[in-house]
């Protein structure tokens, strides 16, 4: 029996599938690592990389052969002459010069190498830059005296080319550049120069794609100068891979060898020279042969067979893992339901010995807690009622002394008529305060107290103030919870309008789609926005209260828990045009 639990348990059965997974992969790689021939490997490796060179000379002797041309155009070129001799830059002429001068630029092969950067520079410190959008970095100065411009004067008619950490325009003045420069000459007088600049790195895309991390390529110039590498150790000024490229170069050259065996370190290099045609660069390859079989031997067939061999054992043992976790996925799923806010998510027992026991665990947790919040729930619900209810209960006595010697007042003086009518508005108001324990009542009879209770207030303190009500025909039966409108048409009474200043409050009632909004508008002084956010932050009411003590963020605390936190009491109020209280709650 005990045996029997300890094989049904998930541990057992994930480490016995794992175990015969890796016993199967393992020998799938034993059968595959013996059956890769180190000679093959080396033969197809060499020719593979004679090709690469080969395709990488003709691409290149393309490219340079194009830029030849482009350069002697451009320097042999009437307008760029005539431009570089202007002296006036403002003068008609020069602008006559520019326009033939970027024509016959337009009319080359420039269009085909977006990437190339023209320029000219005349020997008195004139510039112009090809492309229109950008500009020199370095003052003209500073490129005269550069040591390309310095090789280009002193070689006529050859185009000379260098490496260098930056450029002169704003395009390439922070990557690492090659430039092109020659001299444009007029009756053996030189007039200025030509630079064709290239970001090495775009220049690297030549070739970039047939080096690998086994084998690196490297582009000299004709004075044995590094120009281009996709190694950038190499075009460190003086690096010691620079130092020994430099040295293999020279020495093959003399030798008239293409191929070599170099020990670098712990392991031989094949050493790869060419020199590109048209031209008197040269072209170097070192390839670590050991390192390429080292990571050939572990990709090609082995790695279709390794990773094919091993996805048919991942797939089973995923197949049979699943299987066997599926009651713990549920139990996963059930738990995220939970956590959401449903505590009625119970689990079906089934599966393992520990997913058995985790899962009667967690029913009988989820019963205990349902329990738990749902006597917490009940119990600060009645709780909040019983506190609305008190509030509900509370007359101002004060209220009640001064209603009561405003109706003496009007015995007095003889107004019976006025006198029975404010004692019935009176007695309803007290009736619907206190004697009515309903919590909700029709939009008919809250509008009725309001009524009421601004009869009161107008017999009391005059007639100033008046109130208008606006409520749509299909309002009339809807229920709301009662008392909700009386404290902001006091608030809207005793705050909006100073003493002797009269004006007019607004009750407007209607319904939108679901909802049922009440907008409670004065036209009185308003509140500063100091003002609006204390009375949004806390009940701000006045020095003496008038009915009830039900204020304003009491009415919006009772909507939010009777429906909902999207439910409640929004201000509006700017000084001196007024206020205006919009309530929402759902239609019923």
């Amino acid at each position: 029996m005990k045996w029997r639990k300890i094989a049904n348990t998930l541990m057992f059965k994930l480490v016995l599938a794992v175990s015969l997974g890796i016993l199967g992969l393992a020998a799938v790689l034993h059968f595959m690592n013996q059956s890769i021939s180190k000679e093959v490997f080396a033969k197809i490796f060499s020719e593979s990389q004679q090709k690469i060179f080969n395709q990488i000379d003709r691409q290149f002797c393309q490219f340079y052969e194009d830029i030849w041309r482009i350069s002697s155009t451009i320097s042999s070129s009437e307008p760029v002459k005539n431009y570089l001799m202007e002296e006036n830059p403002a003068s008609v002429k020069e602008r006559g010069n520019i326009y033939y001068m970027q024509r016959e630029m337009e009319e080359t092969r420039l269009s085909d190498y977006t990437q190339l950067n023209v320029m000219l520079v005349s020997t008195q410190g004139k510039s112009y830059v090809y492309n229109w959008t950008d500009k020199l970095a370095v003052s003209a100065s500073d490129i005269l005296f550069s040591p390309v411009t310095q090789k280009a004067g002193q070689e006529p008619g050859k185009l000379v080319c260098e490496y260098q950490e930056s450029g002169y325009s704003d395009v390439t003045k922070s990557e690492p550049v090659i430039v092109m420069a020659c001299a444009v000459y007029e009756k053996e007088t030189v007039l200025g120069y030509l630079y064709i600049t290239m970001k090495e790195q775009e220049f690297r895309e030549m070739y970039n794609y047939f080096t690998s991390s086994t084998s690196d390529i490297v582009v000299l110039n004709g004075e044995g100068e590094v120009i281009s590498s996709n190694e950038p150790d190499y075009l460190k000024t003086d690096s010691k891979r620079q130092r020994y490229v430099k040295r293999l170069a020279a020495e093959m050259e003399s030798e008239g060898i293409y191929r070599k065996q170099e020990k670098d370190g712990n392991s031989v290099d094949t050493i790869l020279f060419q020199k590109l045609r048209s031209s008197n660069y040269h072209l170097i390859g070192i390839i670590n042969p050991q390192a390429a079989f080292a990571e050939s031997y572990n990709m090609a067939r082995i790695v279709f067979f390794t990773l094919f061999s091993a996805s048919v054992i991942l797939f089973l043992v995923i197949v049979f893992v699943r299987q066997q976790t599926k009651p713990l996925a549920h139990l996963a799923d059930k738990m995220g339901r939970v956590r959401s806010g449903n505590l009625g998510e119970f689990v079906r027992i089934e599966g393992t010995e520990e997913i058995r026991e985790l899962t009667e665990t967690y029913n009988q947790m989820i019963r205990l807690l349902d329990e738990s919040v749902q006597k917490l729930i009940d119990f600060e619900k009645e709780k909040r009622i019983a506190e609305i209810h008190a509030l509900q209960m509370q007359i101002n006595p004060h209220y009640v002394y001064n209603t009561l010697a405003t109706i003496k007042i009007l015995i007095w003086q003889g107004n019976a008529e006025l006198s029975t009518r404010v004692i019935d508005a009176f007695v309803q108001l007290l009736r619907n305060t206190i004697s009515n324990t309903q919590e909700c009542i029709t939009v008919a009879q809250e509008i009725e107290n309001l009524k009421n209770y601004v009869l009161i207030n107008q017999v009391r303190y005059g007639d100033m103030i008046k109130t208008e009500y606006f409520v749509a025909h299909n309002c009339s039966g809807s229920l709301l919870p009662k008392m909700i409108l009386q404290p902001f048409v006091e608030n809207a009474f005793f705050h909006a309008f100073p003493e002797g200043k009269g004006g007019n409050i607004q009750v407007f009632v209607r319904k939108k789609e679901d909802r049922l909004i009440f907008e409670v508008a004065d036209n009185g002084i308003g509140m500063t926005p100091e003002q609006l956010k204390s009375v949004q932050t806390k009940d701000k009411r006045s020095k003496k209260e008038h009915l009830t003590g039900i204020g304003i963020n009491n009415v919006d605390d009772r909507l939010k828990l009777l429906y909902g936190e999207e439910y409640g009491v929004r201000i509006e109020s700017k000084e001196e045009e007024g206020t205006k209280i919009t309530i929402t709650m759902p239609a019923e």
